[in-house]
Formats: structure tokens, sequence, C-alpha cells
């Protein structure tokens, strides 16, 4: 390409068009773009207002997911919460229908108390425990016989075989 006038003041154009200032776009608050931000989500057990995380950093759109996981480890009554984080605590947190955790009625109740019955998945001697740890105990026997599992052990399925304690001490490799 030649060297001439044009093309020095194409050069020149061109840094020219670069370095002029860009008008400012006016900066949005945090608060005024709902989308935005990043979150941390809670699983509260209704019956005691104890609450465990399932994210610590999620965005809006996660949230569905979040709900249908806090359903799954906690199936007797919880229901999911959230607040911004950084910037809030469990103090400030609400759940996907706008409600403050605060105006639960249990809010706080598993500092004060404790609820006997309040589980998410039953205590560790009811028939329901009992019966889903015979059933990982025998998808870990069809496992290692050799065979997948079916399905994945449910709570609402009895497996094993019928002794109390079959489910503790599988017999790997007993010829089943």
């Amino acid at each position: 390409m030649p060297v001439d006038a044009e093309w020095f003041d194409r050069i020149f154009e061109n840094a020219r068009r670069h370095s002029e200032p860009k008008p400012e776009q006016p900066r949005r608050r945090r608060d005024d773009a709902p989308n935005s931000g990043t979150y941390r989500t809670l699983c509260v057990r209704l019956c005691d207002g104890f609450y465990f995380p399932i994210s610590y950093s999620t965005l809006r759109w996660r949230f569905a997911a979040d709900a249908k996981q806090c359903e799954q480890r906690c199936p007797a009554s919880a229901r999911l919460f959230v607040h911004r984080n950084p910037g809030e605590d469990v103090d400030d947190m609400i759940d996907l229908d706008g409600h403050p955790y605060r105006s639960l009625p249990t809010a706080f109740l598993h500092r004060a108390r404790y609820v006997a019955n309040c589980t998410c998945l039953g205590n560790p001697w009811d028939e329901a425990s009992l019966a889903r740890h015979r059933a990982y105990a025998e998808a870990a026997r069809q496992t290692v016989a050799g065979k997948p599992a079916a399905h994945p052990p449910s709570a609402h399925v009895k497996h094993g075989r019928g002794d109390e304690q079959s489910w503790a001490s599988p017999r790997i490799g007993a010829g089943r």
C-alpha cells in the first residue's frame, strides 16, 4: 500500500475515533436491576424454623432448581428462602413469594427449644428410614454382584430380608 496523505488521514482518523470520550452511561444501582447480583439460598424446615444452605452464591434463574433440591432434602415440610450475598444475612431472607422469614410463626424457634418430631427425613430408627437404608444396602449388593440397581432407593419401597439389622451390615459377596 503506497504511503500518501490519505493514508495518514485514515490512520489519524481511526486513532481520533478511539480516543474520543464516550458519552457516560448512567450507573445502575444494585437495587435498580432486579435480576442482578448473587444470592444465598437456604432451605427452611417449617416445623421449627431451622435452616441449612442449598447454595452460597447463586443467581435468580437458579431459584427453581434450588427449591426442588430443598424439597428433596426435606420433603416433610420446607420452603426455600433467599438473601443477597454479600450484603444481607438470615435476618433479611425472604421466600420466593416475598414473605420474610421473620414473619414465620416458627422463625428461629430451633434456637430456643427442641421440637421432638421435627425432622426432614425422619429419625434413623423410624420404619421409613430403616426401609430407605435397607434399599441402599440392597442396591449396593446388586451393584457388587454385577447387576446395576434398577432404581435408586426410595423411602416408599420396602426392601431387604425382613430382619431389622440387614441394612446395617450387608453381606457383600454372600452369593445372593
